[in-house]
């Protein structure tokens, strides 16, 4: 459930946008109640999924994560990636290579 301070957060963008569509922008009352109830769920979701401290999550996703952030081929901070095995270079078992007739 989101903290109280999100929830009134949500429910001051609903009475601001509710009174600026309503007064401002002159829109039936009822329909700028159900734009800013829309603005205030809308801010309520963004307020709930940052949370409360980014770096805190962004730290456990990567201690739960492991390798799972690193893409193929890439280096990790500990330093570039390994070179291919010999299996892997022209001319050996694995297929003629490009300076290979055949």
């Amino acid at each position: 459930m989101p903290a109280l301070r999100k929830i009134a957060f949500a429910g001051a963008v609903v009475v601001v946008v509710a009174a600026i569509f309503a007064t401002w922008v002159g829109w039936p009352v009822p329909l700028s109640i159900v734009v800013g109830a829309v603005f205030g769920l809308v801010m309520l979701i963004v307020a709930t999924s940052l949370g409360d401290d980014p770096t805190a999550a962004d730290a456990a996703w990567r201690a739960r994560a492991g390798d799972l952030g690193q893409g193929a081929g890439r280096g990790t901070a500990a330093g570039p990636a390994p070179e291919p095995g010999p299996e892997a270079r022209p001319g050996s078992a694995a297929g003629p290579g490009p300076e290979d007739p055949g």
